[in-house]
């Protein structure tokens, strides 16, 4: 009776540290960045397109850092404002654009972010929002990886997080479109009344 007894009490040990675990398991989770929507179209003569840089899973974040790559013969950085990640928090922000440069070398071009909490700050923001919306000027047709790098997660002692996870994003711009008809030939030049004629109708994509 002891031995079964003995059996029965360390399979609850067994269970109920395996419950335990799971549980542990299931609630720590590492933060993600990623751009989003992760592919958008656009023509090549449109005015702009922008982006996000969202974040999901974050816990306890105070600051935030990244830069982020794109092929300078597609697109054009023009501005990036702050999302409502940090601003959800309840205080005061402070955004600061370091780096719009499309000639960060003879490929990409780079942005480098950084946003903070301001203030006596004793929790930081959890949880998902987007952390900052990109806007670029495409400039030529092809396709433009959006690469995130350097990230850099705070919590309100100035401790860096890790691991951090990502996802890229792409920016398709298409070319102009500029379809002419280049010739008409029809296969008769004489059709009797009430017959049908064949014609040959040629078009030309004289765009990119």
């Amino acid at each position: 009776m002891r031995k079964t007894k003995s059996l029965v009490l360390a399979a609850l040990i067994f269970f109920s540290s395996l419950i335990i675990f799971t549980s542990c398991s299931k609630a720590v989770s590492t933060p993600t960045e990623y751009v989003d929507p992760p592919q958008t179209t656009v023509w090549s003569n449109a005015t702009s397109v922008s982006i996000n840089v969202s974040i999901i899973q974050a816990v306890n974040v105070s600051g935030w850092e990244f830069s982020l790559y794109y092929i300078n013969s597609i697109l054009h950085s023009i501005t990036a404002t702050e999302g409502d990640f940090l601003i959800s928090g309840g205080t005061s922000t402070w955004f600061w654009i370091g780096e719009l440069n499309d000639n960060f070398n003879s490929t990409h071009g780079r942005v480098s972010l950084t946003c903070i909490q301001l203030g006596n700050i004793s929790n930081g923001v959890s949880g998902s929002g987007t952390l900052t919306t990109i806007t670029f000027q495409p400039l030529a047709g092809g396709n433009s990886t959006l690469h995130l790098s350097d990230l850099v997660l705070a919590d309100p002692g100035g401790n860096k997080m890790t691991p951090i996870n990502s996802s890229d994003g792409t920016v398709r711009v298409l070319g102009t479109a500029d379809i002419a008809i280049t010739s008409v030939t029809p296969l008769k030049t004489v059709v009797g009344q009430g017959y049908s004629m064949k014609i040959n109708v040629t078009i030309k994509n004289q765009g990119d």
